[in-house]
């Protein structure tokens, strides 16, 4: 995968980096004045973990935990028949399906409970694969989280030197 840089510089002297290909992307702010040395150990260490940014072409072996879905009821299985698609997107399904199956990102599964696939066109005209678990979400246990107010965010940040977060 093609590595992308692209640097921005704020007014004030600080950095903004990002960097990603395709349709991922890592960013991370560099706030609080500016350092000619700073920038070059940045960049030293951005090159030297240039690995930790690519896509993986398969999923790690080891799993410390297995994701569990809570269910309003026990027993749950949803089982929904796929929907039709023209030829040409049967074969797109099939080719993307193929690829994740040889990357080892998703196996064959004997579950009872199916969720069908949804095809939706790319601003580049290729299609994303997407999965419509409408039925699912309608018998899981919804999550509850409070929403931060970004004023109280942006008081924690004040005098950060960096903040670093996925973009």
């Amino acid at each position: 995968m093609l590595l992308e840089m692209v640097r921005m510089r704020f007014e004030n002297g600080d950095w903004f980096l990002e960097m990603g290909g395709g349709e991922w992307w890592w960013s991370m702010v560099v706030m609080v004045g500016y350092d000619n040395n700073l920038n070059e150990e940045l960049n030293q260490l951005l090159e030297e973990y240039a690995g930790v940014f690519t896509m993986p072409t398969e999923l790690s072996q080891y799993r410390s935990f297995d994701h569990k879905i809570p269910f309003k009821t026990d027993n749950v299985s949803i089982n929904i028949r796929p929907y039709r698609y023209p030829p040409t997107q049967k074969d797109t399904i099939e080719t993307m399906i193929k690829e994740l199956l040889d990357s080892r990102i998703v196996r064959p599964s004997n579950s009872p409970s199916s969720s069908p696939i949804v095809m939706v066109k790319k601003k580049d005209r290729s299609w994303r694969m997407c999965i419509d678990y409408r039925h699912l979400n309608k018998k899981t246990v919804k999550d509850k989280f409070l929403i931060l107010m970004i004023e109280e965010l942006i008081d924690e940040l004040h005098g950060a030197l960096y903040v670093v977060g996925n973009g």
